[in-house]
């Protein structure tokens, strides 16, 4: 009788451990996933603003080029005349 209550609880333990094992596999795998998820997010966070700068300092020297254009070309309206 003790050995077949014996063999019954090794059985139970057995089986939680496969349960527990199969929780556990399925954590890792949604781990894996939301680690995949955050490199594609920050991948693109980067892109983004690597796009972002590039875009300011274009138009930035742009704008630059307007100014001292437009300041060299009309020195003596806008300027005091302090040669």
């Amino acid at each position: 009788m003790s050995s077949l209550l014996e063999s019954i609880e090794k059985e139970v333990k057995h089986r939680v451990y496969e349960t527990m094992i199969d929780c556990l596999e399925s954590y890792q795998g949604q781990v894996k996933e939301a680690i995949e998820e955050f490199h594609q997010g920050t991948r693109a966070f980067y892109r983004a603003m690597r796009r972002m700068f590039r875009i300011s300092r274009e138009s930035r020297g742009k704008r630059m080029n307007w100014y001292t254009g437009t300041f060299a070309a009309n020195r003596g309206t806008y300027l005091c005349n302090c040669r």
